[in-house]
């Protein structure tokens, strides 16, 4: 092991050099150094460049290659080795980019001026405290606890080079921790860059913030970090990759690349990280790399992924999955509690008084549907109106948009819409409120009907002509789909009732069978609209607990 540390300090300038010696790599041995990496069946993983010279880096990796028969990927690796790699007939795509610190450079100015939430951490009396190894023990307890509060904020542990474990080597790193009114609010490590026995630089890997920590905490520790280095006349600073950001446009797989980095977030915050990392205002930016011997891009990015979990990629998966689903199950309960529906803690309605208050738009837009009917039947120009009003697939008009909703066929449609509109549509303005009821009402009336036709219609493509034809001829009217949108409401919010949907879901098919209408399917779409309308405003409700809350049984 000590063999392998002094190769490390010749030849260890890479960032991820350091990380590259932790538990779970294992050793390579090169003909003029060493690497480290990870062994997949025929594939070799290796952790960042090889340790030996720069410029025998490429002629070992080709030899490794040869001598073992196996494939190698290797990140994330520098422009100079992946180029001379790409000529040597490896694949190579960029996957981020590094901040670097030139700190001579960096501070001409002080940077704290364009950080004003880190300037403000530091008037209020922050300070920057080193910790040794000798003062390690003192410290150990405190930053332990609150490493242990950091791992259970995180869905999972990774691996291969991003192991967090700031104890670990530590007479080798340093360590800076920041306090507050003698208080610890976040501590960082420092692992050495180095070449030819010379310490060159360092890479701040491991930044671990408590949970109380306030605002502006890790940009404020890594600046009074950078500056106690710059006093000592230490010359670069990197804060390691941001994966995904700044990928040239014109490089392979570039545009897939882009967008994860800008629509992606659900194991990682790629452009959240790359704007933490921006706002420090880097020096400049370094183009990082992985290199493939012999695999596509989608398979040589699975090993890189699968070497960083080292409990593999199903137990990944899984993960995702229970977190996503305990997720929405706590965002339901907030729903349910935020509109306070449990059995016997108020009264629905007081009185006829409060019943009339509370349901006043319902009343309006029952009021509103009645009267248009009648008019419809007894006036001509509604009639004729009415009769120019349809929506229909194949001819949608502005009409058909706006108007078909408030009218109804006859008598019998109206008379079940309006007792189902006043039965829910009370029971929604009642208890969840006016804005949850507009909503839902004009989401109904309004929405319903285009997804539906656009959904069908994209699927009717796979089918031959007559369903086509036949779905662009069929006509809708009526206020039903704000009637389903408002059960759909009801069902998100109801605890062990949330059944009740299930007959309205089984009648929405009914009615689509028994009229051979595809755009009746609009009742389904209607129904899980107002159900996840719902959701996701008691998920905003829940993450705002102090705005104002209109839902009151």
């Amino acid at each position: 092991m000590e063999q392998e540390w002094n190769i490390f300090m010749e030849y260890g300038n890479r960032t991820s050099s350091f990380m590259s010696m932790y538990p779970g790599l294992e050793h390579i041995q090169i003909e003029k150094g060493q690497a480290r990496g990870i062994h997949f069946g025929n594939q070799i993983v290796l952790a960042t460049e090889p340790h030996c010279l720069e410029d025998a880096r490429a002629d070992e990796i080709l030899k490794l290659k040869n001598s073992h028969h196996k494939k190698i990927t290797l990140l994330p690796i520098g422009e100079k080795l992946a180029g001379v790699l790409g000529n040597q007939g490896f694949s190579v795509w960029q996957i981020g980019s590094e901040p670097i610190f030139e700190l001579s450079k960096y501070f001409e100015s002080n940077p704290l001026d364009f950080l004003p939430l880190g300037r403000t951490l530091k008037k209020r009396g922050a300070n920057l405290v080193e910790v040794t190894s000798s003062e390690l023990d003192h410290y150990r307890k405190s930053l332990e606890q609150i490493h242990e509060e950091w791992k259970k904020s995180k869905l999972f542990e990774l691996g291969f080079l991003n192991q967090v474990d700031p104890f670990f080597k530590f007479e080798f790193k340093r360590c800076f921790l920041l306090k507050i009114h003698n208080e610890i609010q976040a501590f960082m490590t420092a692992v050495p860059l180095c070449y030819q026995g010379e310490i060159i630089g360092y890479y701040f890997n491991d930044i671990i913030r408590s949970g109380k920590a306030r605002a502006g905490t890790n940009e404020l520790l890594i600046i009074e970090a950078m500056r106690v280095l710059h006093s000592e006349g230490v010359s670069e600073v990197r804060l390691g990759m941001a994966p995904l950001s700044r990928i040239k446009k014109t490089g392979p797989a570039s545009s897939f690349l882009n967008f994860l980095f800008e629509h992606h977030s659900l194991l990682y915050n790629f452009s959240g990280h790359y704007q933490f990392k921006n706002k420090l205002n880097p020096t400049r930016w370094d183009d990082l790399y992985l290199a493939s011997s012999g695999n596509g891009f989608i398979q040589s990015l699975k090993y890189a992924i699968e070497a960083h979990f080292p409990k593999g990629l199903w137990h990944l998966v899984q993960t995702i999955v229970t977190n996503e689903w305990g997720k929405y199950l706590e965002i339901k309960e907030s729903a349910r509690r935020m509109m306070q529906i449990e059995k016997g803690e108020e009264r629905f309605l007081t009185s006829f008084k409060d019943a009339a208050r509370r349901t006043r738009w319902t009343i309006t837009f029952m009021s509103l549907f009645i009267l248009l009917h009648i008019l419809k039947v007894h006036h001509p120009y509604f009639s004729e109106l009415f009769a120019q009003s349809a929506y229909i697939p194949g001819s949608v008009t502005v009409k058909g948009f706006f108007i078909a909703p408030l009218f109804h066929n006859h008598l019998f449609h109206l008379f079940g819409d309006q007792l189902c509109f006043f039965l829910f549509g009370a029971y929604i303005e009642a208890v969840l409120g006016v804005r949850h009821f507009m909503a839902l009402t004009v989401a109904g009336l309004y929405l319903s009907n285009p997804l539906t036709h656009g959904l069908v219609e994209a699927f009717l493509l796979y089918f031959p002509d007559l369903y086509q034809n036949h779905f662009l001829l069929q006509k809708d009217y009526g206020s039903s789909n704000a009637v389903f949108t408002f059960v759909g409401g009801m069902g998100c919010v109801f605890n062990k009732k949330a059944w009740l949907i299930v007959p309205f879901l089984i009648y929405a098919v009914f009615i689509a069978f028994s009229l051979e209408s595809f755009l009746a399917l609009h009742h389904i779409f209607a129904l899980y609209m107002g159900y996840f309308m719902v959701l996701s405003a008691s998920s905003l409700s829940a993450r705002f607990p102090g705005a104002k809350k209109e839902a009151s049984v």
